[in-house]
């Protein structure tokens, strides 16, 4: 296969995931005991975001500066990791603004955007490896893991959006745009790879990386496993659904 023709199917194949992925929160949200299953699905979400910022996410963080940054003896991908955690806690607990934009439970409505952000952001340098990639095969592997992220990424935002009482129609908007973050990165690095000596990628992409490992760590921990354990109801179904995510994320880590 013609490898445009693939990274043109690739954008469509990954848009269709993520906008899919969202829907399908929206449609459970119509089910009888849609709470209990917003909660372990909640659940299950911490357990990706978990394993994906510590599996995924800072190994290859890692792995690129290393690369990319050479002479120092510094463990600078931890160091952005934890600029991340800090910079979500601040974000969320630290601005006055977040204090008078409450909702009802005395929930926040603002980590909900700062996840989509975090996973556009991360959508894009993904869809940039893809489409700066030459060869077929590679590009296939890249888009499995892709695939794999996607679609339970979008569930996960989608529940998140919920749960802050967002309008549907608002949903659907914040859905879309965070669909179409990865087929704007492939044409992007599709862009990029027409120029074989642009450099810098691999460290632009350890440091976002790292930053978003930081993140995902923090919503996973703070937003999500603390919140669904504060609740005592099914707390040993919750904590299945966490493990059933993590370890979701440490067999694809197996493979990619």
């Amino acid at each position: 296969m013609d490898i445009l023709i693939f990274k043109i199917t690739a954008a469509m194949v990954t848009f269709a995931f993520g906008f899919l992925g969202g829907l399908l929160a929206l449609k459970l949200q119509q089910q009888k005991n849609s709470s209990r299953v917003f909660s372990f699905g909640n659940s299950f979400s911490g357990g990706i975001f978990l394993g994906a910022g510590l599996l995924h996410l800072l190994p290859e963080s890692i792995e690129r500066l290393e690369i990319g940054v050479t002479g120092i003896n510094f463990p600078l991908a931890y160091l952005v990791c934890a600029v991340g955690f800090v910079l979500t806690l601040f974000l969320e607990k630290a601005l006055i603004f977040v204090n008078i934009r409450k909702i009802k439970d005395n929930k926040s409505v603002v980590y909900p955007y700062i996840l989509m952000v975090i996973l556009s952001g991360h959508s894009v340098i993904a869809g940039l490896a893809l489409g700066a990639e030459q060869a077929v095969n590679m590009a296939l592997i890249i888009l499995i893991a892709i695939i794999a992220h996607k679609g339970s990424a979008g569930f996960a935002l989608g529940v998140n959006l919920l749960k802050a009482n967002i309008e549907p129609k608002s949903i659907k908007n914040i859905l879309l745009t965070f669909a179409m973050m990865t087929p704007v990165g492939i044409f992007a690095g599709w862009l990029l790879s027409l120029d074989s000596e642009l450099i810098g990628t691999k460290i632009i992409g350890g440091l976002f990386d790292a930053l978003a490992a930081g993140t995902f760590i923090y919503i996973s921990v703070v937003n999500i496993i603390v919140e669904e354990f504060s609740v005592n109801s099914n707390r040993l179904h919750k904590f299945m659904y966490l493990c059933i995510g993590l370890l979701l994320m440490a067999v694809i880590a197996v493979w990619v």
